[in-house]
């Protein structure tokens, strides 16, 4: 397929994942990069113009195909979208950021954690947006032959927590407590107890005894299933096939297209009814339930009198 009909395919309307023009692309980084790259430059030169005149995930799927391409590029890139005013990106991004970015930020810097690190201690960025950085740290963690690297950083990142204290998002003290107890770095664990007992992390997004209980019992289940979820980007294709909510699905209808419903009526309006049609067909037995809906037994309700 030619480069131009790929980016064509990338760009357009999202109603289906453009699988061929994703399959083209992986087997062309070189020839693809450039393109990809500029894709990702024209989203972030003028996000508020891409959002009102474009309708197409093509950044997304550069963001895919240059992490499973290791382009280091794409880093900055990536990083400047978690960097945009907060509607802006929610919009770019939307369930992405919780359910790709991290894996796609884990394989883009892997030569240097340096911009994770600063990204998840920057109070300016959204909770889940620095949590994407923690936890592309520690799939990088999980890839390597140690652990001992990444225990290092993520001590360094919870003491310059533990010094911020309650003026720390309590959000992002509630995920990066969760990413510590799914590496299974016990020896933190006391220091986020304390951190409970200030107030500090956020009850709703992460409870106390169910953290107590990953970091004492459940490391390798947790350590997988964190792994089905974020990863190095080896397939592009396997990564989106897996977001099926990217895609356009059938539109639902809306209120008003919906047929009118009439009420229900009332045991005394389905008596009238009744009383007007005349006696039914096959009248009931008196104690059989009153054939108006009411409940009662007939002789108690339209067979009374």
């Amino acid at each position: 397929m030619a480069q131009t009909r790929i980016f064509d395919d990338l760009k357009a309307s999202p109603t289906v994942l453009p699988s061929r023009a994703i399959l083209a692309a992986m087997v062309q980084p070189e020839a693809v990069t450039p393109g990809l790259l500029a894709l990702l430059d024209e989203v972030l030169a003028n996000p508020a113009a891409f959002l009102e005149d474009q309708d197409h995930y093509g950044h997304l799927y550069a963001l895919l195909l240059l992490a499973q391409f290791r382009e280091p590029a794409a880093l900055p890139r990536a990083l400047a979208l978690l960097r945009l005013p907060e509607t802006e990106a929610e919009w770019l991004l939307g369930d992405f950021l919780t359910e790709a970015m991290a894996s796609v930020l884990a394989s883009l810097a892997l030569s240097d954690p340096a911009p994770l690190v600063e990204a998840a201690l920057d109070r300016d960025l959204d909770p889940f947006a620095r949590a994407a950085a923690m936890a592309a740290m520690l799939a990088q963690g999980f890839q390597g032959s140690s652990l001992d690297p990444t225990f290092r950083i993520f001590d360094d990142l919870l003491a310059t927590f533990e010094a911020r204290g309650g003026s720390e998002d309590p959000i992002a003290w509630a995920l990066l407590a969760g990413l510590l107890a799914t590496g299974g770095f016990q020896p933190f664990q006391a220091r986020l107890e304390a951190a409970f007992d200030q107030g500090w992390i956020d009850p709703e997004i992460v409870l106390r005894g169910h953290l107590a209980e990953d970091f004492q019992t459940n490391h390798a289940h947790n350590r997988r299933r964190f792994l089905q979820h974020t990863h190095l980007v080896e397939d592009a294709l396997l990564e989106l096939e897996a977001l099926p909510w990217l895609f356009a699905e059938e539109d639902e209808p809306d209120d008003e297209d919906l047929p009118d419903v009439p009420p229900p009526l009332s045991a005394e309006a389905r008596r009238s009814i009744l009383a007007a049609q005349g006696p039914p067909s096959g009248q009931p037995g008196r104690n059989a339930p009153c054939p108006c809906g009411s409940g009662k037994k007939f002789k108690r309700c339209c067979g009374k009198g």
